[in-house]
């Protein structure tokens, strides 16, 4: 047998029986689920992050908020990790790229941008 808990605080110790070996029994709270993943899963998570991204404008949010979900759902912790460490990836691009932008002072548009730089490499050519 194990320890129950009645509550967080007040744990009832049960009468030894050393032929019995169980893991403790948490009520209330909800175990890890720390199994293996595999190779299937993975490829699915990667195709949908993929192919959720390929949708024209809403995209990169629908991609934020698949990741956002993996992060905080209860599910494995490789997936929950793997979501986590996205994320992060993601919001030091993102501070990398506002950086650049005021040190580099871009402040038209992109494609006004673009034209211009294309218009300079005509006039080298």
């Amino acid at each position: 047998m194990g320890f129950d808990f009645v509550d967080d605080d007040q744990a009832v110790e049960p009468e030894m029986n050393h032929h019995i070996t169980r893991r403790p029994t948490y009520y209330g709270r909800r175990r890890r689920n720390d199994s293996v993943v595999g190779i299937g899963t993975w490829i699915g998570i990667i195709l949908l992050h993929g192919m959720l991204g390929l949708i024209p404008v809403i995209g990169p949010f629908l991609v934020l908020i698949f990741l956002i979900v993996l992060a905080v759902i209860n599910i494995n912790q490789s997936i929950k990790n793997f979501a986590r460490a996205i994320l992060i990836i993601v919001a030091i691009a993102f501070l990398i790229l506002l950086l650049i932008q005021g040190i580099v002072g871009l402040n038209q548009p992109y494609s006004s941008y673009i034209f211009q730089v294309s218009d300079s490499i005509k006039s080298i050519v």
